[in-house]
């Protein structure tokens, strides 16, 4: 059985990766050229929910080795890796699987292209629904797919028939996610400039809390009592590894505070509680003003701080929609 021989990437920056994934897992569309007046997505064959296998055995059997984190409360699977697979290479080697494993009924490699000409615009919208009516009832489809990236995902419903999925989601979608849909799957591909292919993947099969993720005060997460939030900083995401050899975890926050009052703040309170700066703090604090390609294009701070054998990283980067990100990241 052909594979990807995909080779583990260095964990750097890995919970701010899951973040990320989720957050664009979660908010990406329908397959493009769908609209929702363009047909009743009532009006279709009925058919019931694909349970299929475990989605972490096909990311597995690829190459790549799935670990747990808990974001915002809900456990995730995350794994990460290059090949020399082209994207559209792992677009057909995860759909062949996902058919394979009873998750899909059909291989699914392209998006609806919209058309020109009255037949080609109505053909279109005709994949666009069927593949909209499999996404709903759990298989995987494409949501972008190029030479150069793809991507491919979709919520996991729970164990509803599709008319009552549908009717449910048409109804209010945003509040209804929570009640029909149970977990999500999304994996990406985006080819480097060296060549090589990044394959991205996140996933949660079961008991995830989308309310969690849109605000992670619903999660009723308790306060950090090692490191404090910054006043005025509204948490975005806590992200903390389950694995035992990478106990890492990450905070993230937004705060219309500027950089330098943000980082000001972590500097009193870590040293009045114990932490000493490490030598890299200077030296990072100068890199992370200057460099122009940072996280958002924009100047930033940096921090770090060590006490016995943990590890405290502060970065705190203005960002044009939201004011100021701080990330706070915990490490041994």
């Amino acid at each position: 059985m052909r594979t990807l021989m995909l080779k583990n990437v260095a964990k750097l920056a890995v919970a701010g990766g899951v973040v990320a994934a989720i957050f664009f897992s979660l908010t990406t569309g329908s397959p493009e050229g769908v609209q929702e007046a363009e047909a009743d997505i009532l009006d279709l064959v009925p058919g019931s929910v694909f349970a299929g296998q475990n989605t972490t055995e096909i990311v597995a059997k690829s190459g790549l080795r799935p670990r747990a984190y808990e974001v915002n409360g809900n456990k995730v699977l995350f794994a990460v890796g290059e090949t020399d697979v082209s994207p559209m290479g792992v677009l057909e080697y995860y759909q062949e699987q996902f058919v394979t494993a009873g998750i899909n009924t059909e291989k699914y490699l392209d998006t609806p292209n919209g058309g020109r000409t009255a037949d080609e615009k109505k053909a279109s919208a005709d994949k666009g629904l069927k593949q909209l009516h499999a996404m709903m009832r759990g298989e995987v489809i494409p949501y972008f797919a190029s030479n150069d990236y793809v991507s491919m995902g979709g919520p996991i419903p729970r164990d509803k028939a599709l008319p009552e999925l549908i009717k449910e989601w048409e109804a209010n979608p945003p509040e209804s996610k929570q009640r029909i849909f149970k977990g999500f799957r999304f994996i990406d591909a985006q080819r480097k400039s060296n060549g090589k292919t990044r394959v991205t993947s996140v996933w949660a099969d079961e008991k995830f809390d989308f309310k969690a993720m849109k605000d992670p005060n619903n999660a009723q997460l308790g306060p950090n009592l090692k490191v404090p939030a910054c006043p005025a900083c509204e948490l975005v995401a806590r992200t903390r590894s389950l694995e035992a050899d990478e106990p890492h975890a990450l905070e993230q926050y937004k705060t219309f505070q500027d950089p330098d009052t943000a980082i000001e703040f972590y500097r009193k309170a870590m040293l009045g509680r114990g932490w000493e700066l490490t030598d890299t703090s200077a030296a990072m604090d100068y890199v992370a003003s200057r460099v122009p390609d940072m996280p958002f294009n924009t100047k930033g701070k940096f921090l770090s701080f060590a006490k016995n054998d943990e590890f405290v990283t502060v970065t705190a980067f203005r960002n044009p929609e939201a004011g100021t990100i701080v990330s706070v990241a915990e490490m041994k």
